[in-house]
C-alpha cells in the first residue's frame, strides 16, 4: 500500500526526455492543482485498487481503507505492507 501526489504546476523542474526530442507539456496556471492517490496491488491477481484522496493524511487513508476492506475485500484476509510514513502510524 502506498500513496502519492501528482501535480502539473510550473515550473517543471525534472523530466526525462531526449535532448533532441524535448516535448512541451501542458500545465495548470493555477497556484495549486494536483491529485493525490492511494492504492494497493493484489499480487495474486495483479489487480490495482486505487482511489483519489483529498490529502496525504491519516483521515483520508482511513476512508480509503474502509472502502478497500468493506467494499473490495469484505470477506478476505489481507496482508497490508506499508512503509513508516507519518500518515501510516495512526
Amino acid at each position: 500500500m502506498d500513496e502519492s501526489g501528482f501535480s502539473l504546476n510550473y515550473p517543471l523542474t525534472r523530466c526525462w526526455m531526449r535532448v533532441d526530442d524535448q516535448k512541451r507539456l501542458p500545465a495548470s496556471a493555477q497556484a495549486r492543482s494536483g491529485c493525490s492517490l492511494a492504492g494497493v496491488i493484489d499480487w495474486m491477481s495483479e489487480q490495482v485498487w486505487c482511489q483519489p484522496i483529498e490529502r496525504l493524511n491519516t483521515e483520508c487513508l482511513i476512508r480509503y481503507f474502509e472502502w478497500l476492506f468493506l467494499e473490495i475485500y469484505p470477506d478476505d484476509p489481507l496482508v497490508l505492507v506499508m512503509d513508516n510514513a507519518p500518515s501510516h502510524r495512526c
